[in-house]
């Protein structure tokens, strides 16, 4: 319900401020991206399955012009809250990213979506309080559709 009230929120604003907004499909979940200008954009991104969820938070930072070239460069930052369920095992965490990836438009509002880097995850076991941690190298894959609201 909170992500619907968010992306709501989302498009309403960016259809007052003229701005677009991105619904996403990635491996494996959804995103909804607010691009604040024509270099940089805000991201909220859900992972879910079997084995438990990654929920987060993204500013990217866009090189090239995104409206004028099919591929663009970006940089970007990411913080997630990590839910887990193993054979042993249940927790929780985090994450912390950083990344560098590649936007390709194959036609006007659709994207594909690629970048990697590395990413410092902490998890903790719910009846143990053991805590792990270490950095993971990560690569994202997804599709992004932008809406124009002018």
């Amino acid at each position: 319900m909170l992500i619907v009230l968010l992306a709501v929120h989302a498009v309403s604003y960016a259809a007052a401020q003229g701005g677009s907004v991105a619904v996403g499909l990635n491996y494996p979940g959804l995103s909804l991206r607010y691009c604040l200008t024509d270099k940089y954009a805000a991201e909220l991104r859900g992972q879910f399955d079997d084995n438990g969820s990654v929920v987060g938070a993204r500013v990217n930072r866009f090189f090239g012009a995104r409206k004028e070239q099919k591929l663009c460069y970006l940089l970007g930052v990411e913080g997630d809250i990590v839910n887990y369920k193993g054979v042993v095992s249940t927790g929780k965490g985090f994450a912390g990213e950083v990344y560098f990836g590649g936007e390709y438009y194959f036609v006007k509002n659709m994207s594909f979506l690629m970048d990697f880097g590395p990413a410092m995850i902490v998890l903790e076991d719910n009846s143990t309080q053991t805590s792990v941690n270490g950095i993971e190298f990560v690569v994202n894959i997804g599709i992004n559709y932008y809406f124009r609201l002018r």
